[in-house]
C-alpha cells in the first residue's frame, strides 16, 4: 500500500493557513502541524495575552476538527535576535525595513524545513498566495500567485533553491473570496474576519509606540530642512518617516511637502515638494537570484519596489565585480525607500530580490 505523503504545515490560527490544512487533508497528504510561538511586544499586556490564547484556542479546535496533530514551537529568542534586531538596527540607520521577507528566509521556513527532516517528511506547505514550478534543469521557479490581489511572491524572493525543491502552496491556483467561502462553510461558520496589516510582533500596537518602548535611543529630535538646507521645522525621530511620507510633517506651507531623504548625520529630514520625490535609478543589495546567479548581464525585467507597489520596467544590471545590481528605470519612480526589497519579475516568474539602496 502506498503511504501518504507527510506535510509540515505551518499554521497560525487564521483562515488561509486553516483552509491549506482542509485543502491538504482532503487531497491525502497527511499533515502535521506547526504553530511558531515568536516574541511580541508588550507580552505582559493583558490584550496580547488574550489574544494569544484566542489563537492556541482557535488552534485547539482546528486540530480536533480536522483531525491533525498541531506542535507548538518556542522560538521567541531566535525571532528576536534575527527578525526585531533587525528591524530596530534598520530604523535606527534610517532604513524602512521589511522583517516579513526576512522572516521567511531565517525563521518561518528554516524551522518548517528543520521540522521536515526531524518528522522525515516529504514536503512543507504554507498558506502563502504564490506557486511554483519545477523547470526542465530542475530547478524550481517561484511565480505569482493567481489571485494578484492577494499575490505574496513578493515576501518569498530570499528562498533558497533547496526549500522551495521541497515546498508547496496549496492556494497558490485559489481566490481569495473563494477561500473565505471556504473557511465560512467548513472551518468556522460565525468568526468576523479581518485582514491583518500589522508586523506580528507589535501585537497590534503603532510602531512609534513600539519603537518608545523597545529602542528610545532611536528618537532623537531634529530638524526638518530644504534641499538647500533651510530650516522649515523640526521632527520628532527620523525612524518615524519614511520616503515620500506627507502626513504628520506638520510643515505650514502654501504647498504640500513630502519626505526626500534622511541625513543620518545630522539628523536631519530633508523634505521637498512632489517634484524633488523620485529616482531613476537605485541599486540592490544583498541581492538573490531564485534560480542562481546568471553572472553578468544587462537585461530588462519588471520591479517591484515594495509589496503593494504597481511593477515598473527596468534595465537591470548585474556585475559581480560590484557585488550588487543597478536598477535603471525610463521614468522617475517616486518612493524608492532604502531598505526596502526590489523584487523582480519576468511575467508570471520572481527572478530575484534584494534591498533598496540609492548609494
Amino acid at each position: 500500500m502506498r503511504r501518504k505523503k507527510k506535510v509540515i504545515l505551518a499554521v497560525s490560527g487564521g483562515m488561509d493557513s486553516s483552509t491549506t490544512a482542509l485543502k491538504l487533508i482532503r487531497e491525502g497528504y497527511e499533515v502535521q502541524g506547526v504553530y511558531l510561538d515568536l516574541w511580541k511586544g508588550f507580552s505582559e499586556q493583558p490584550v496580547v495575552q488574550n489574544n494569544n490564547q484566542i489563537t492556541l484556542d482557535k488552534l485547539d479546535v482546528l486540530s480536533r476538527k480536522l483531525h491533525f496533530p498541531i506542535s507548538i514551537l518556542d522560538r521567541k529568542e531566535e525571532f528576536y535576535n534575527a527578525i526585531v534586531t533587525y528591524f530596530l538596527r534598520s530604523l535606527q540607520i534610517g532604513l524602512t525595513p521589511n522583517p516579513c521577507v526576512v522572516c521567511n528566509k531565517h525563521i518561518k521556513f528554516k524551522v518548517l524545513f528543520e521540522t521536515l527532516q526531524q518528522y522525515d517528511a516529504d514536503l512543507i506547505a504554507t498558506g502563502h498566495y504564490a506557486r511554483t514550478r519545477r523547470n526542465q534543469d530542475g530547478r524550481i521557479a517561484l511565480m505569482k500567485g493567481t489571485d494578484r490581489n492577494k499575490d505574496q511572491s513578493y515576501y518569498l524572493v530570499y528562498l533558497d533553491q533547496y526549500i522551495l525543491q521541497r515546498t508547496i502552496f496549496p492556494l497558490g491556483n485559489s481566490i481569495k473570496n473563494e477561500i473565505k467561502n471556504i473557511y465560512h462553510a467548513e472551518i468556522s461558520p460565525h468568526e468576523k474576519l479581518s485582514e491583518s496589516q500589522d508586523l506580528c510582533f507589535l501585537s497590534g500596537f503603532d510602531y512609534r509606540t513600539f519603537l518608545e518602548r523597545y529602542a528610545p535611543t532611536s528618537i532623537q529630535p531634529g530638524e526638518i530642512v530644504d534641499k538647500i538646507g533651510n530650516i522649515i521645522g523640526s521632527h520628532n525621530g527620523l525612524a518615524f518617516y519614511t520616503i515620500g511620507q506627507r502626513r504628520g510633517l506638520q510643515i505650514s506651507s502654501s504647498e504640500p511637502y513630502f519626505v526626500v531623504r534622511k541625513q543620518i548625520a545630522t539628523n536631519q529630514l530633508v523634505v521637498g515638494p512632489n517634484s524633488e520625490l523620485g529616482q531613476k535609478r537605485f541599486e540592490l543589495h544583498n541581492v538573490h537570484w531564485i534560480s542562481g546567479d546568471p553572472g553578468r548581464i544587462r537585461r530588462n525585467y519588471n520591479i517591484k519596489i515594495r509589496y503593494r507597489a504597481r511593477p515598473v520596467q527596468a534595465l537591470i544590471r548585474n556585475d559581480n565585480d560590484l557585488g550588487y545590481i543597478t536598477v535603471s528605470l525610463k521614468n522617475v519612480l517616486r518612493d524608492i525607500t532604502p531598505g526596502q526589497f526590489g523584487v523582480l519579475y519576468h511575467k508570471e516568474n520572481v527572478i530575484a530580490g534584494g534591498e533598496i539602496s540609492l548609494e
